[in-house]
């Protein structure tokens, strides 16, 4: 098993008990270095360890002279020679074993956009959750009160224009991605996750904080309308919005592959029944110059009386 640095390790944590070590490898040069601390700042993680998480090891995937690529600094002399399965896109390789917990993630050269490349390490993190009955969704997330909110719409339905709205009481976690787990109760706590593509524009106004979590109380289903408005929603569409939401979710992740394919199988829409029976949605119609803050005060002060 590879050695490490606890100085260098940052810990992504879930509410579900999930969790993941991030680290460069021993003897990772200080390029490497320098990519894993960008990733963990984009994602507001802090120093840390945990005997019961899964380890993200980082280095560098070199070729040359017409040899295959190659990890570096190198696999540890402890773990099996053979039997690795390579995933490689969008400038990493996922190098992985079924006898071996750590995961080995190789940098290829920037030729691809760094939202590409910062998104990658997340592929296995998106794996075990939805093998966990939980879900990676397209959405902002928001949070008054202690509730968590999620509003939900395809790119361009002002997600990130109602969040820039939202008064003072109201806090944005997220404008574009979370992860929605279930927690010991049987509820579903959400975690936010960066705008990755901000980065390569400037920034993101929200600044990610992914161990944090709220409980999650309602979705929101967005739509442009003269007045604003909101609807209760209920039966099998609903849980076909969630799964389109898990979907647009994964599809920066390469997801649809065929192997990705095989792995989701019915997984996407199973955990949207299941997501969608525990947290109510509604349809939030949104006019250009109201308050539909306050059309989600109500449903949270009737949810509130039960």
């Amino acid at each position: 098993m590879t050695a490490i640095d606890s100085r260098l390790s940052y810990l992504f944590s879930l509410s579900s008990g999930l969790a993941w070590e991030i680290f460069p490898c021993e003897g990772a040069d200080e390029e490497t270095r320098r990519w894993v601390e960008r990733f963990v700042s984009y994602m507001g993680l802090e120093p840390g360890t945990a005997s019961s998480a899964r380890r993200l090891c980082f280095g560098k995937m070199t070729a040359g002279n017409g040899h295959p690529p190659r990890f570096n600094p190198g696999l540890p002399a402890d773990v099996p020679a053979a039997g690795w399965r390579a995933q490689g896109n969008s400038g990493m390789m996922l190098l992985r074993h079924p006898e071996v917990l750590d995961i080995y993630c190789g940098l290829y050269p920037d030729d691809k956009p760094a939202a590409a490349q910062m998104r990658r390490p997340l592929v296995p993190v998106f794996e075990e959750v939805i093998r966990a009955g939980g879900l990676p969704l397209h959405g902002a997330l928001v949070e008054r009160r202690g509730a968590g909110l999620m509003f939900v719409g395809r790119s361009g339905a002002g997600k990130s224009t109602c969040c820039r709205r939202l008064p003072y009481g109201w806090r944005v976690l997220g404008d574009d991605l979370a992860i929605v787990v279930r927690d010991a109760e049987g509820g579903y706590t959400a975690h936010p996750l960066p705008t990755w593509s901000a980065f390569e524009t400037g920034g993101n106004g929200w600044p990610c904080r992914a161990n944090d979590s709220v409980p999650l109380r309602a979705f929101f289903f967005l739509h442009h309308e003269p007045e604003d408005g909101v609807e209760a929603l209920a039966g099998a569409k609903t849980a076909l919005v969630i799964e389109d939401a898990g979907k647009e979710a994964l599809l920066p992740f390469d997801f649809f592959s065929p192997r990705h394919v095989s792995f989701l199988g019915g997984r996407l829409f199973a955990n949207a029944v299941s997501l969608v029976a525990a947290v109510p949605a509604f349809r939030l119609r949104v006019s250009l110059e109201g308050r539909f803050w306050e059309q989600i005060d109500d449903v949270l002060e009737g949810l509130a009386r039960g």
